[in-house]
């Protein structure tokens, strides 16, 4: 069974699809796809610092046009040089009114035109008044999310869900999903819409793209043991390993941890990031003699099987069938009108001539029920009850709980060794 199925495309900007877990795709893979979207795709935009004004007397003052200018989206697939791409301004109003300023007004060098670089060129800029003028130039700069989220954001949204059960009869079920015999979620569907850098179906094979090379970069530093991204540690209070990952956060550790349970019964793993702003994680593992080797030989294996799947899912995308999706109009339909006998188009009636002397005759004012009627103050039943403070249920004798410096996730700390 294909890992991708009902694809529709809304736009070139917009894409919906669904993923088949085939008992083998689960969450933290689908996620971690999603949080490589918002975050780790680079593309090159316009920054404030890539933005010289050589002359500007516009109502707008320069930060705020480079501010505007930097949200602008870039057509990321030319075959070309970007760094070495120019975009410049030069306008000014001699007119006796005022013109508007677009991005088409932008010119770029090395022979091209401005509509093979900016997505939407009938943006509007600015405006210039009678005998205002504005001179500048631009350059692009390569970066992801993590140096700005507003300038280098290649998706405006992408997002998951389970599909719905349909066949659930519970009140709530909108809650109910799909679910396979492992009791996981047995199809996704998401949504991805683009900013204009790439197309929406281009940011979901980057975002593969993206996801192996992060874990072939770990596999590789532990199969040759550099330490520049993986380091081994003695777990002593836990009796395991300690891998510390360095630049990295959940989307890595979340899908190893949970592709390592699955492996052998026997594992122990959980990973935690000690805190958001910390740029590395710490994945505890304990499994059979806790030999580096071994530990390294799971980490290898586990990689191999993502990227196995990070495969066949990119294939599967390219060779799904697309269905050109059309977005359903709101407007209500058109109501139906009654017949009407033509002869009254052109003629008034003797009732209609009269209905308005009539209807002043008959109608009387309303009388205000309410007028005659004594109202009284509503009494605050509050004011005259004691408050009481609330009782401290603590129980005597009770001590705060220790202080457990990490918090592990999907640690299998609950089961026995009987139960495994």
């Amino acid at each position: 069974m294909s890992l991708i199925g009902n694809k529709e495309q809304f736009s070139d900007d917009h894409i919906k699809f669904e993923i088949n877990s085939n008992e083998t795709v689960k969450t933290s893979l689908v996620n971690g796809l999603r949080r490589i979207m918002l975050t780790n795709i680079p593309v090159y935009a316009i920054t404030r610092e890539k933005v010289e004004f050589t002359e500007n007397t516009s109502l707008f003052d320069d930060d705020y046009l480079a501010h505007r200018l930097s949200y602008v989206p870039i057509i990321n697939t030319l075959e070309k040089d970007y760094n070495n791409i120019e975009l410049k301004l030069e306008k000014e109003n001699t007119a006796h009114e005022q013109i508007k300023i677009f991005l088409r007004d932008f010119t770029a060098n090395e022979e091209l035109d401005i509509k093979d670089i900016v997505k939407y060129p009938g943006m509007l800029l600015t405006v210039l008044n009678p005998g205002q003028k504005i001179s500048c130039t631009v350059k692009f700069e390569y970066g992801t999310c993590k140096e700005c989220a507003s300038n280098f954001s290649p998706v405006s949204t992408a997002v998951y869900y389970y599909k719905y059960d349909e066949t659930s009869e519970d009140l709530n079920s909108e809650r109910d999903y799909k679910k396979d015999k492992l009791g996981n979620p047995k199809v996704y569907v998401m949504s991805i819409e683009s900013t204009g850098h790439f197309t929406s179906d281009v940011i979901f094979n980057m975002a593969i793209d993206r996801y192996k090379y992060i874990l072939n970069n770990i596999k590789e530093d532990i199969i040759h043991k550099k330490g520049a991204i993986v380091e081994f540690h003695r777990n002593k209070r836990a009796a395991g390993v300690r891998l510390v990952l360095k630049n990295e956060n959940e989307t890595v550790g979340n899908i190893l941890t949970q592709y390592i349970l699955d492996m052998d019964k026997e594992i122990i793993c959980g990973y935690t990031q000690p805190h958001p702003f910390e740029k590395y994680i710490y994945i505890d593992i304990n499994y059979k003699n806790n030999t580096f080797n071994q530990i390294r030989e799971v980490f290898i294996q586990i990689i191999d099987k993502i990227n196995k799947i990070l495969d066949d899912l990119k294939k599967d995308f390219s060779g799904s069938s697309t269905k050109k999706a059309s977005k359903k109009s709101k407007t209500p339909p058109p109501i139906e009108s009654k017949e009407v006998d033509s002869s009254l188009n052109d003629e008034t009636t003797d009732e209609e001539d009269e209905s308005p002397e009539d209807s002043s005759e008959s109608e009387e004012p309303l009388e205000d029920e309410t007028t005659n009627e004594e109202t009284e103050p509503l009494e605050d039943e509050t004011t005259n009850e004691e408050t009481e403070p609330l009782e401290d249920n603590r129980r005597e004798g009770t001590e705060p709980l220790e202080d457990n410096p990490v918090s592990y996730t999907h640690l299998r700390a609950h089961e026995t060794r009987e139960d495994l």
